[in-house]
């Protein structure tokens, strides 16, 4: 069900003979089916205002994300082979969606759009240790166009227990990190998450019994975590410097070094060969030192690509590397 105001309500129905998608704008005292059921199963419904909407329908084998831009009266493919579990705009041009399957595998990322839906660029979440799922966004809330919050992923603990955390962005997902909610809460993962501004928010494990879950008023963990870096020494260096990474060629990991001879800003960015950036892997300010960085290529192809290093929002270095898969 998605709701615009008390009389402006969409809703979907699953049932293959009598369901599809349905408005209503006298809240509820009369129904128009507006998309029929039939084998398409229609399952989840999201309206951006009383024009812009998406909902989709899943079928074994044939997935699809449907859009429309005149309150449901039409619905147009958007993305064809995909669903999603989440979705959510923060203006009419700008919205994230979390991705539920492709062609009925799961791989719950996240994706954004910048231009109302027409197209979408797949996010990179947090990968490798302490995470245990790698690449799953179930549920998100939006604070602004750069802050939000995520959950679906949790640790393995020593003890070969679970222990929930929470993903949060704060450049609009061109950078996933995680909090690590206090290790005295016993809560395994997170199903349900939901922020009214950037301090106060809820998260909760609706499949519990109890159900249980956690409450902040000063925006959780108040350090987010990015996998994969790691500082080698304090030692305060002569110059900046970017390595080479290692092993190159490489599959499908690699370490990139760099050295920074001051408190900086740094940003580090991977390319293809045409310049497209594929992922900003650091975007944080970092003291002086020597650091490491462990890039994980799962999701990506067999190829040359460049790793560029930016020093207070100044194009420092880049380096080549080469993924042999």
């Amino acid at each position: 069900m998605s709701i615009i105001d008390e009389n402006t309500i969409w809703l979907v129905s699953s049932e293959s003979l009598t369901g599809g998608v349905f408005f209503t704008s006298n809240g509820g005292a009369s129904w128009v089916q507006q998309f029929s059921g039939g084998t398409q199963n229609p399952n989840k419904i999201y309206m951006y205002n009383a024009r812009i909407g998406f909902m989709t329908k899943t079928t074994a084998g044939s997935l699809n994300v449907y859009r429309t831009t005149n309150g449901g009266v039409n619905w147009n493919i958007s993305t064809p082979g995909e669903s999603f579990s989440d979705i959510s705009f923060v203006d009419s041009l700008t919205g994230w969606r979390s991705w539920a399957s492709v062609n009925g595998t799961n791989d719950t990322t996240m994706k954004k759009t910048t231009d109302g839906g027409l197209t979408w660029t797949k996010q990179f979440l947090p990968s490798g240790n302490p995470i245990y799922y790698s690449s799953l966004m179930w549920k998100f809330s939006i604070i602004n166009k750069d802050t939000l919050f995520g959950v679906g992923v949790y640790m393995l603990l020593p003890n070969l227990t679970f222990h929930g955390l929470l993903y949060k962005t704060i450049d609009g997902g061109t950078t996933w990190g995680y909090q690590i909610p206090d290790t005295n809460i016993h809560i395994t993962g997170y199903l349900q998450i939901q922020f009214i501004n950037k301090n106060i928010g809820w998260a909760y494990n609706t499949g519990s019994n109890p159900i249980s879950g956690i409450h902040t008023t000063i925006g959780g963990d108040t350090t987010i975590y990015y996998t994969g870096l790691k500082k080698l020494n304090n030692n305060i260096p002569l110059n900046y410097e970017l390595k080479q990474n290692f092993p190159n060629p490489f599959n499908p990991v690699t370490n990139i070094k760099y050295i920074l001879k001051k408190n900086a800003n740094v940003i580090l960015k991977i390319f293809d060969v045409s310049g497209k950036l594929l992922e900003t892997l650091i975007n944080e300010k970092q003291n002086a030192g020597e650091y490491q960085f462990t890039f994980e290529a799962n999701n990506i192809s067999s190829g040359i690509y460049f790793y560029s290093l930016y020093i207070n929002n100044q194009l420092f270095d880049t380096k080549k590397m080469i993924l042999l898969k």
